[in-house]
């Protein structure tokens, strides 16, 4: 079952567009529980990077030199070439036309890939409405992420995806207000009738009602209401 929400993270020779892009990842996310899906994991060869008129930034592959082994041997070992590589995110891609894709700065991780994309003069698969900032995240809870310990290596572009999806799911989750009395679906009871309900919503009119079902009526127990709705006082209902 497709999620709603993608995590994107690029390993990259460069911190501006037009730079040379080493891997691409992306892993689908449940926000609510933190559950993965789907994973995306390529790189792509430098070579084929220049040759699509993308550069290498000095800083950037001097600051590489100091990374671990193990993150400079993945992102500098890709042979793929650069259209294959997104081929093969179009197809992930298409999967999930909807979903918000989380990047780690505002545009950095979209804004790359774009111009990645447009150096082979193909379009980026998802749209500007779908872009959302890890960062802007989590400068509201700033402790969660610090407190979270890192599993794999840093600058592993998969890895770097679930360490950021851990915080962001956390930072939501902290953020998100708690839920307060029935939801949809839930059995409640009408504490005068004593008699069980199915409550649908509260009245979007007026918030001290809500409307339940009650199966316990009769099929033409009122023709005009054939889906057996009452609106009910909510200080009458409580939870079975």
């Amino acid at each position: 079952m497709a999620m709603e929400h993608v995590m994107l993270d690029l390993e990259t020779l460069g911190t501006t567009p037009g730079c040379v892009i080493l891997r691409i990842s992306a892993v689908e996310f449940d926000m609510e529980t933190g559950e993965l899906g789907r994973e995306f994991n390529m790189g792509i060869s430098i070579q084929s990077c220049l040759d699509a008129g993308l550069s290498i930034d000095a800083g950037t592959l001097k600051w590489w030199m100091e990374q671990n082994e193990v993150a400079r041997t993945i992102a500098f070992s890709s042979d793929n070439p650069l259209h294959v590589t997104l081929t093969h995110f179009d197809l992930f891609m298409v999967e999930c036309p909807n979903f918000s894709v989380w990047g780690n700065g505002i545009r950095f991780d979209a804004g790359l890939l774009e111009a990645l994309y447009k150096a082979i003069g193909r379009k980026i698969p998802f749209t500007g409405w779908q872009e959302r900032d890890v960062r802007t995240l989590v400068s509201f809870m700033p402790e969660i992420k610090a407190s979270m310990s890192f599993t794999g290596s840093p600058h592993v572009a998969i890895d770097d995806c679930k360490h950021q999806i851990k915080y962001c799911t956390a930072i939501w989750k902290a953020l998100k207000p708690p839920l307060k009395g029935p939801q949809s679906g839930d059995v409640v009871k009408h504490k005068l009738l004593g008699l069980p309900f199915t409550f649908v919503a509260v009245d979007p009119f007026d918030k001290d009602y809500a409307y339940c079902f009650h199966p316990y009526a009769k099929q033409d127990h009122d023709p005009s209401n054939p889906l057996r709705m009452e609106r009910v006082a909510m200080n009458n209902l409580v939870l079975e």
